[in-house]
């Protein structure tokens, strides 16, 4: 039971975090509209400032005083946040989506784009007309592939993500954590990322989520309850 107050205050900060980060990217986006790091955009990068903030401020919160040092969480989930974005970049990973669709061959046999010519172009193609498609790499692949591939790389980001957070506990907080802490810690990122995904391609209301408050609510509270559970009131 001891732990049971750093565990809700955890907690509660890391929820609220989690509304507030798609507005704080919103926010950011208004100022820095072009900036980019890596093919990422700045605002949504620097959006995780709201969640290492938090994280301080649950710290703060179960202590009864603010130490500067508490705030040097925020650049561990910065570089955490950097991290995982990247990874979902690389790997080329899809927005969820309901993957019980036809064949995207047959898709894409109504999708065609034909270069400008200075004739006119009769409006129903002929067999003898060429035919010039625009059809992205990751649209092309197999149904099946893109969904697995996806969900690999949300599994992968949400651990990365977990875990330089969690890297800088120690640091923020003075409170040495075990190895098994840290796997916990990844796993929880890694569980909650992939079974976001899951549901969101299955379930509409998700997919129609524009601020993905089903993923950044839960992955947040769920990482800072874990981290309020393993620093306890040392913290």
């Amino acid at each position: 039971m001891r732990f049971v107050w750093s565990y809700t205050i955890y907690g509660t900060f890391g929820l609220v975090s989690g509304f507030l980060t798609p507005h704080l990217s919103d926010g950011l986006r208004a100022i820095l509209p072009d900036w980019t790091i890596i093919d990422a955009p700045i605002s949504l990068l620097l959006s995780g400032v709201a969640f290492g903030l938090a994280l301080a401020a649950a710290t703060a919160a179960c202590v009864l005083v603010f130490q500067p040092r508490q705030l040097l969480i925020v650049p561990f989930v910065l570089a955490g946040w950097f991290c995982a974005v990247q990874i979902c970049l690389r790997i080329g990973t899809d927005e969820p989506t309901s993957y019980a669709k036809s064949s995207p061959i047959a898709e894409d046999a109504g999708s065609c784009m034909q270069l400008e010519r200075a004739e006119p172009v009769a409006a129903a193609p002929t067999s003898d007309q060429k035919c010039f498609e625009i059809v992205p790499a990751v649209a092309r692949a197999e149904p099946v592939n893109r969904y697995w591939r996806s969900i690999s790389a949300y599994f992968a980001a949400g651990a990365v993500g977990a875990l330089i957070t969690a890297l800088g506990v120690p640091v923020a907080t003075g409170c040495l954590l075990a190895r098994r802490t840290y796997l916990v810690i990844a796993l929880t990122g890694a569980v909650v990322a992939a079974v976001w995904f899951v549901l969101a391609s299955t379930i509409a209301a998700l997919r129609a989520d524009q601020y993905w408050y089903a993923l950044f609510v839960p992955w947040q509270a769920a990482i800072a309850m874990v981290i309020g559970r393993s620093i306890g009131p040392s913290a």
